[in-house]
C-alpha cells in the first residue's frame, strides 16, 4: 500500500542506514484468495535495498474477515503456522543479533 512505501521512503530519506542490519517478517491478511502474497513478494526487493534482513518465510492470511473467531485465528493450522513463523523469526533476530557488530 501506499502508506506503507511512504514509511519507508520517508525513513530512509532521514537516513539511508536508519534500517540498516534490522529484520523484517512479511505478513499480510486480505480478503482476497490470495493473502496479498504477490505483495509481500514485492515488498522484499525495496527493504533489502535498504540493507533489511527480510526472513525468507512469509505469513500470507486469506479471507481474513472469515480467519478469527474471539480474536484469535479459527482454523489450528493456520494457528499453528503462524507461531511456527513467529519463533523462528525471533530466532532468526536474536541469531543476527548476536553476529552484527
Amino acid at each position: 500500500p501506499g502508506s506503507l512505501k511512504n514509511i519507508i521512503d520517508w525513513t530512509s530519506r532521514q537516513d539511508i542506514t536508519a534500517l540498516k542490519h534490522k529484520t523484517a517478517l512479511l505478513l499480510c491478511a486480505t480478503t482476497g484468495s490470495r493473502g496479498g502474497i504477490v505483495g509481500l513478494d514485492h515488498l522484499r526487493s525495496p527493504l533489502a535495498c535498504l540493507q533489511l534482513h527480510v526472513f525468507n518465510r512469509a505469513f500470507p492470511l486469506s479471507q481474513c474477515q472469515n480467519a478469527f473467531t474471539q480474536n484469535r485465528l479459527a482454523v489450528e493450522k493456520q494457528q499453528n503456522q503462524l507461531q511456527s513463523i513467529v519463533t523462528d523469526f525471533v530466532t532468526f533476530t536474536n541469531k543476527l543479533t548476536n553476529t552484527i557488530p
